[in-house]
C-alpha cells in the first residue's frame, strides 16, 4: 500500500538468503550490498522467494541496474529497526 502503482517499479534486493540471519548484522551487510550495486550499478540474484504478488521480490538471477539512490532497512529481533539512503558518488570530471 505505502508504494502504491509503482510497487511492481522498486527493486528488490534480499540478503538473508545469501548469508542468513544475522539479526542486529542485517544492516551492516545490507549496506555494504547497497554499496557494492551502487558502485557496480548491478543488483544480485534474489533466491528462495517466490509468490510475491504486485512487487518485484520473487527469485531472479543478477540483473544491471540504473541507480542513484537505494534505500536500505532492516529490522532484528529486539527492535533494532534502521533505514539510510546511499546516493551514487558522481565524482568531478577532472
Amino acid at each position: 500500500a505505502t508504494l502504491g502503482d509503482r510497487g511492481a517499479e522498486v527493486r528488490i534486493v534480499t540478503t538473508v538468503p545469501f548469508v542468513g540471519s544475522l539479526s542486529s548484522g542485517n544492516g551492516a551487510v545490507a549496506v555494504a550490498i547497497a554499496a557494492k550495486c551502487l558502485g557496480e550499478q548491478k543488483l544480485p540474484a534474489r533466491l528462495n522467494t517466490r509468490g510475491a504478488v504486485g512487487l518485484d521480490a520473487n527469485a531472479c538471477p543478477a540483473r544491471d541496474a540504473t541507480l542513484r539512490h537505494v534505500l536500505v532497512t532492516t529490522t532484528a529481533q529486539g527492535g533494532q529497526n534502521a533505514a539510510v539512503v546511499l546516493k551514487r558518488y558522481e565524482g568531478s570530471s577532472r
